[in-house]
C-alpha cells in the first residue's frame, strides 16, 4: 500500500510510470498515468502533453485534444510558445475549436513580438465578432501604441466587460 501510495502523490512518479506503459506500447494505461501527473502538477506542462500524444496513438482524439489544450495553455504560461504553438498546431489538425486556436495563436504572436502577425490575427478576430477578453486588450494596446486611441479605447473597454473587471493583464 505504502508504494501505490507514494506513486498516487507524485505526479513525477506517474509520469515514468506513463514512460514505462508507452515504451511498452500501453497506450491507455500511459495516457491514464500521464493525466493523473497532469492533474497533480499544472506547472508542468509536459505531462499533459505526453498524455495528448498517448491518446494519440489510442486514437482517441477527442481525449487528445483536450490533452492538446492543457499543454498549449500550460507552456503558454510558461512563456514556451515554440511548445505551445506545435500543440496549437496539433489542435488545428484535429479540428479543434478554430475561435479559440485563433485566439491562442494571435497571443503566441503578440507574446513572440511579431506585432504584424499579431494585429492581422487580432484584426481578422475583430472582423469576425470573435474577440476575447486578452485579445482585445492586447489588440487596444498595440493600436493605444500607434497613437490610434480612439480605436484602442473600445477594445480596452470591451476587454474589461468581457473579463468581468476581474482582468489579469
Amino acid at each position: 500500500a505504502g508504494d501505490a501510495e507514494r506513486l498516487a502523490r507524485s505526479p513525477r512518479l506517474l509520469n515514468l510510470l506513463g514512460h514505462a506503459h508507452y515504451t511498452m506500447g500501453a497506450w491507455l494505461p500511459a495516457s491514464e498515468a500521464y493525466g493523473k501527473a497532469a492533474a497533480g502538477d499544472r506547472a508542468m506542462p509536459i505531462y499533459a502533453l505526453n498524455a495528448a500524444r498517448s491518446l494519440d496513438k489510442a486514437g482517441l482524439a477527442v481525449e487528445a485534444a483536450g490533452a492538446w489544450l492543457q499543454a498549449a495553455l500550460g507552456f503558454f504560461e510558461q512563456s514556451s510558445w515554440d511548445d505551445a504553438q506545435a500543440c496549437s498546431a496539433r489542435l488545428r489538425e484535429l479540428k479543434y475549436d478554430a475561435k479559440a486556436l485563433d485566439s491562442l495563436d494571435a497571443r503566441l504572436a503578440y507574446a513572440r513580438g511579431d506585432t504584424k502577425e499579431a494585429e492581422a490575427l487580432f484584426a481578422r478576430l475583430a472582423k469576425k465578432k470573435t474577440l476575447d477578453a486578452p485579445c482585445a486588450y492586447l489588440y487596444g494596446l498595440l493600436r493605444n501604441l500607434r497613437g490610434e486611441r480612439n480605436e484602442a479605447l473600445p477594445l480596452f473597454r470591451k476587454a474589461f466587460e468581457l473579463d468581468g473587471g476581474e482582468a489579469i493583464y
